[in-house]
C-alpha cells in the first residue's frame, strides 16, 4: 500500500493485508520508501477498534502481531514452496478451519513467523515453522502460509526472486551438508565437522 493511501475506515467492511515484500519482513521506512510499517500498523489498529474482519497474509499477518505489540520471529525455518500445515486442535475445533482437514499442503515463502500475544492462539503449524495461523480475535487472523497462491502468482514470484532463491539454495544445501558432515572416529563415537556459513 502506497504511503499516502489511507482508505477511510467507515468504507471498510473487510480488510485484508495479502503482502509480499521481497524481503518478507517487517521493513522500516528507509529501507523500503514506499511501504510504511508504521502507518500500515496504525491502520491495522483503526480496523480492529472499528471490529473489522482482519485477514493478514505472510508479512501482513507480522504487521497484526506487530500492531498488537507482538513482534516478529524469525521461523526455525526458511519455507520456500509448497509443504503441509496441519492444525492444532485449537485448528480443529475453529468452524472456518476445521472443512480443509490436516495435514493440507499450501504454499510458502517466508524466512520469519508472526509475534504472539498473551489472547492469540495458534490454529496450525509447520514442521519448519511453528506459528503457520494465528488468531488474534474474533475476527482477526494472520496466515503465515498462502493459501491463495496460483500457479502464476508463483512463476512470477519465481522471476523476480533469483537472488533470494539462490541464496535459500545455499543456505538449504549448506544445511544439508552441515547434517551430513561428520567424521567417522572409532565404534558409534563421531565428530561434527565445522564447515563455513555460504556466502551471501
Amino acid at each position: 500500500m502506497p504511503v499516502n493511501l489511507s482508505p477511510p475506515m467507515q468504507m471498510v467492511s473487510i480488510c485484508w493485508w495479502c503482502l509480499a515484500a521481497r524481503s518478507h519482513r517487517v521493513l522500516r521506512l528507509e529501507e523500503c520508501p514506499y511501504f510504511d510499517s508504521l502507518a500500515e500498523q496504525r491502520l491495522i489498529n483503526q480496523a480492529i477498534s472499528a471490529r473489522r474482519i482482519v485477514i493478514g497474509i505472510c508479512l501482513g499477518s507480522q504487521l497484526i502481531g506487530e500492531a498488537l505489540g507482538a513482534k516478529v520471529r524469525q521461523s526455525p525455518e526458511k519455507e520456500i514452496g509448497h509443504y503441509p500445515i496441519t492444525l492444532t486442535e485449537a485448528g480443529k475445533q475453529n468452524p472456518l478451519l476445521a472443512h480443509f482437514g490436516s495435514p493440507l499442503v499450501v504454499g510458502h515463502w517466508h524466512n520469519d513467523m508472526p509475534g504472539l500475544t498473551d489472547q492469540s492462539v495458534v490454529l496450525a503449524t509447520s514442521e519448519g515453522c511453528p506459528r503457520q495461523i494465528v488468531q488474534y480475535g474474533n475476527a482477526v487472523y494472520g496466515f503465515q502460509c498462502h493459501m491463495e497462491f496460483t500457479a502464476e502468482a508463483v512463476e512470477g514470484l519465481i522471476q523476480h526472486s533469483e537472488q533470494e532463491l539462490a541464496a535459500a539454495k545455499r543456505e538449504a544445501l549448506y544445511s544439508l551438508e552441515r547434517r551430513n558432515a561428520r567424521v567417522e572416529l572409532s565404534g558409534d563415537e563421531r565428530e561434527t565437522v565445522a564447515l563455513p556459513r555460504p556466502a551471501g
